[in-house]
């Protein structure tokens, strides 16, 4: 519940936005790595 909470405070700032827009960036070419394997 806390790491929610500041997790949610931390996406307010601009290197919390930062910070999830890498981390998407990444899962996106994992999963778009994943999808070649399976091809």
């Amino acid at each position: 519940m806390f790491s929610a909470l500041s997790y949610a405070k931390g996406s307010r700032t601009f290197a919390g936005n930062a910070n999830l827009a890498m981390l998407i960036r990444e899962i996106a070419s994992k999963v778009y790595s994943l999808f070649d394997v399976l091809q």
